[in-house]
């Protein structure tokens, strides 16, 4: 005797998950993205800042070491890599006897994160103390750290505001 196949019920309940269940899933992914994206572009600006900190603390050596000989120099004649992959170093010359402070510049290029457009870090070498007009100890020699660029993208530099108008 052939028995007949059982047939399946219509109504049996299938695996899987329910429409409200993946647009809740969809939605909790939407709010990740919206609190990690832009912590993400503010890790990116710190690390192109920090491009200029490597660029400037390598030519660091050779400024220093021409100013305290007493030398008078031309900035493109110190070897230098000036280009970065997010900017440019740039100095100027410097005249023994007449010079007393040396500014080495990192300016920001185009293709750099929106938080450091038009930024700029300077690093100034004073080879000498100054002593105020009053007679008080002025300005320090060694280097010192200036950036436009927000605070909360720079390390290691003072924020100076810029006055351009």
């Amino acid at each position: 005797m052939q028995q007949s196949a059982k047939p399946t019920p219509r109504n049996a309940k299938q695996g899987g998950f329910t429409l409200i269940e993946l647009m809740i899933v969809v939605a909790i992914i939407g709010v990740l993205a919206s609190l990690a994206i832009p912590q993400y572009q503010n890790y990116i600006a710190r690390s192109q800042f920090s491009e200029a900190h490597t660029l400037l603390s390598g030519a660091r050596v050779a400024v220093q070491e021409r100013v305290d000989a007493g030398s008078t120099f031309d900035f493109v004649d110190l070897g230098l890599r000036t280009n970065g992959q997010y900017g440019e170093v740039t100095g100027e010359d410097f005249s023994a006897g007449t010079d007393t402070d040396y500014i080495l510049t990192y300016n920001f290029g185009d293709n750099v994160n929106s938080n450091l457009a038009d930024g700029y870090v300077a690093y100034t070498y004073r080879a000498e103390a100054e002593v105020g007009t009053d007679g008080a100890p002025g300005a320090t020699d060694g280097w010192t750290c200036t950036t436009n660029v927000d605070e909360q993208y720079a390390n290691n530099c003072d924020f100076v505001a810029d006055t351009d108008g």
